[in-house]
């Protein structure tokens, strides 16, 4: 793989070499360095080197266009886990024959309140296992056992050997360079798609050094842009119940462009109003946290508790947290959650900071955050009761931090909910090409990953991020080359 943003700078001299040279399309200025390939791929996180190296791998030549100076986009920050129904791990892992592609994707369609593309769920779930082996084959290694994760009627997760998304995209990043079929540009950002006689033939896109490239894909062009958590006016459009102030996960970088590039040649976007959002966030947390709800309790502004802590994220966020007046929290907790974490000068940099606040009293602590100071004596006077029960009102089950008990006592500032995942996107067929308000093919033009909606419905399942941008990146590949 060449990271050939360097070559652009000499693009000139070489025209005619390695790059032909153009008139300037419409609304560009100054002259257009043009390149030829067979497929054009706008986006290097996941689904766009998967889909890079299936293409090279099918004998073509493929360029990719990364915005940013580094590959990997979301897959970067992922868990590294994949959901498969894998025979052979499962019975390693004593789960015999209990598990099947049938019952993977009732699952996957199960949590995504059926507001899924069920063909979409047919082709990840049925290609999930053959993606893994893909990932394997150019160097990621796997656990030998699988884990269950929640929504899973059972354990079919698989954990990369440094369970991190970012050790995948150093294992394709690798693979991909030794590769001369693969080609990378970064910090050159699409701008627009080119379109000839209805058929999407290339991408307009502007490198580091001001000038405007036209990028030519003879066998096609395929988006894999990522989501549009980053862009925030985006999400409010369409979600009525986001706010400024919803802090966002992930690559902030993941702006909507490629389905913006798309809907502007007529393509339809689907679950626009679906964003995974998470309550109880790494915002709700105090640093160095270590997973779990601990002894950690929510409460509105009111001082009350009105929610399970370890209740799904969007049930937090959309039926409960978004029924509070002013729609934020606080979380409470206090100093044995703090000893047990092992996070205190992390806590008090963040105190000092007034992210968090800390008190000997509870009365005091209530203070700080103007909440009445009774109703939150009570709130955590129920839990420690509850604690004691192994039951609450709100449906809690996991008391394993045990009771709010020992001062000091801590308080966040607001905490919002967390924008984690965009689920909607450009509507795609069963290969993946990008279809109009019409629903027909646009053609020319395919797209993977995030970008694409309908896949996961309203609910993102854990493990199945990264599944679905190897799955959908390899079935992009095949479909621009025709397989």
């Amino acid at each position: 793989m060449k990271h050939a943003f360097w070559l652009a700078g000499i693009a000139a001299v070489l025209c005619g070499l390695v790059f032909s040279c153009s008139s300037s399309p419409s609304g560009s200025t100054g002259p257009v360095t043009r390149i030829d390939t067979d497929v054009v791929i706008v986006g290097g996180g996941g689904a766009g080197l998967v889909a890079a190296i299936q293409a090279s791998k099918l004998g073509a030549r493929v360029v990719v266009l990364e915005k940013t100076d580094a590959l990997g986009g979301n897959t970067n920050i992922a868990g590294g886990n994949y959901a498969a129904v894998d025979p052979v791990r499962q019975r390693a892992s004593g789960i015999s024959d209990r598990d099947s592609v049938e019952l993977h994707i009732r699952d996957v369609l199960s949590i995504g309140q059926y507001q899924a593309n069920p063909a979409l769920v047919d082709i990840l779930c049925r290609n999930a296992l053959p993606g893994l082996e893909f990932l394997e084959s150019v160097g990621v290694e796997f656990e030998p056992t699988v884990y269950l994760v929640i929504g899973s009627s059972v354990p079919r997760s698989h954990h990369n050997k440094e369970s991190s998304g970012g050790y995948m995209i150093a294992q394709l990043k690798k693979y991909a360079e030794a590769d001369s079929n693969i080609t990378v540009y970064t910090n050159t950002p699409a701008v627009s798609l080119i379109q000839e006689n209805g058929r999407v033939s290339g991408v307009q896109a502007q490198g580091k050094d001001g000038k405007t490239y036209e990028v030519r894909g003879s066998r096609g062009v395929i988006l894999a842009t990522g989501g549009y958590y980053g862009n925030k006016e985006l999400i409010m459009k369409y979600n009525s119940n986001v706010h400024r102030e919803n802090p966002p996960y992930g690559v902030l970088d993941d702006t909507g462009d490629g389905l913006l590039m798309a809907e502007a040649l007529g393509a339809r976007l689907v679950n626009m109003n679906l964003v995974q959002m998470m309550g109880l966030s790494s915002y709700a947390l105090p640093p160095q946290h270590k997973g779990g709800t601990g002894n950690i309790i929510v409460i509105n502004q009111n001082g009350e508790r009105f929610v399970a802590e370890d209740a799904p994220h969007d049930f937090q966020t959309y039926e409960e947290i978004y029924k509070q007046p002013g729609d934020y929290i606080y979380t409470v907790f206090d100093q044995k959650a703090v000893t047990a974490s092992g996070n205190g000068a992390a806590l008090d940099a963040e105190i000092a900071g007034g992210r968090w606040f800390r008190a000997n009293t509870v009365q005091e602590l209530a203070a700080r955050v103007n909440a009445p100071p009774e109703a939150l004596s009570a709130a955590i006077s129920d839990f420690n009761s509850a604690v004691s029960a192994g039951r609450d009102q709100f449906g809690r089950t996991n008391f394993s931090g045990g009771r709010i008990d020992t001062p000091p006592y801590y308080i966040s500032g607001k905490i919002y909910p967390q924008l984690r995942y965009s689920l909607g996107g450009l509507d795609v067929n069963a290969k993946t090409q990008v279809l109009d308000l019409q629903g027909q093919v646009i053609p020319g033009l395919y797209a993977a990953g995030e970008v694409v909606g309908a896949i996961h419905g309203a609910y993102r399942m854990s493990s199945h991020a990264i599944a679905m941008v190897t799955v959908f990146g390899r079935l992009a590949a095949q479909s621009v080359m025709g397989q």
